[in-house]
């Protein structure tokens, strides 16, 4: 057998061992892009979270991983302009921010919205 294609075929193979084969390489990327997603889903190091005001899911764990709070927040930028003058601040804010005294340690990036807020959006 070889793994020379031509128009979506393995040459040399008969019909039913082609189906095989790119079925077999259809559910290796599928499997690839299921561990992709998995690892986008799990909870990362805060140092490794995006620091551009892009709103992500941050925590508060325990050394046990379990989680002691919770929120939806970014880092805070503001370093300019009157608001700095009141607020000069550069680090996690959140709506809530019950952290401890160090902030948040782990990071999430928030979902995607359902398809129903996106359609919604783009009608506007």
């Amino acid at each position: 057998m070889t793994d020379e294609r031509a128009h979506g075929e393995v040459v040399g193979m008969d019909h039913a061992e082609n189906e095989i084969a790119i079925r077999g390489e259809r559910i290796a990327q599928l499997e690839e892009r299921i561990r992709t997603l998995e690892a986008e889903r799990e909870w990362q190091p805060i140092e490794t979270a995006p620091k551009d005001g892009t709103q992500i899911i941050l925590a508060e764990l325990d050394g046990g991983g379990e989680v002691k709070h919770i929120d939806v927040g970014c880092w805070d930028l503001i370093d300019e302009g009157w608001e700095s003058d009141i607020r000069p601040y550069h680090g996690w804010t959140s709506n809530s921010w019950p952290f401890n005294d160090e902030g948040p340690n782990h990071w999430i990036p928030l979902p995607s919205p359902p398809d129903a807020a996106r359609k919604g959006a783009t009608e506007e």
